[in-house]
């Protein structure tokens, strides 16, 4: 018998390695006061950032919170550890990707690499839930939706 995610991903029409192959990266000068340390909420906004990224590769720019596609991707949870604090005014790389849907949800990870010290800063994931933009209900993805589309037609997303 297959999995919730076995199966959801034989709907989709794609593998696990098509959807941790849709990935960005991108580099930042934190802000803030010179020298403070981040808050931890503040890497949450690296994630977020990362995530509008990878729906902007996948044709989204910009419209993913008001697509013509009825539905959304709300957040219901964060995973974050931080190992080793970002201070503002240092240069961070960010990177994000798909990393798994299993039935109405989906995950996001993430990484921070702290470019100005050379060490690993922060890693997590995003849950989120397909819901329908109407009625918030949970909904099942859909394989013609631009986001698994692209997916089965890959190209360069770093």
């Amino acid at each position: 018998m297959m999995s919730k995610l076995e199966l959801t991903y034989r709907r989709l029409g794609i593998t696990e390695a098509d959807l941790r192959s849709v990935s960005v990266t991108f580099q930042k000068i934190v802000t803030g006061t010179i020298g403070e340390a981040l808050h931890y909420f503040e890497y949450s906004k690296f994630l977020d950032e990362a995530r509008m990224a990878i729906f902007d590769a996948a044709g989204y720019q910009g419209e993913f919170d008001d697509n013509d596609e009825g539905w959304n991707l709300p957040v219901i949870g964060y995973t974050l550890k931080v190992h080793s604090p970002v201070r503002a005014g240092e240069l961070v790389e960010v990177t994000g990707w798909c990393h798994r849907v299993e039935g109405v949800r989906g995950w996001m990870g993430f990484t921070v690499k702290n470019l100005s010290t050379g060490k690993d800063a922060a890693c997590g994931y995003s849950e989120h839930c397909f819901t329908d933009r109407k009625t918030m209900k949970p909904i099942a993805p859909n394989p013609d939706w631009r986001i698994f589309r692209s997916l089965r037609h890959p190209r360069d997303y770093r």
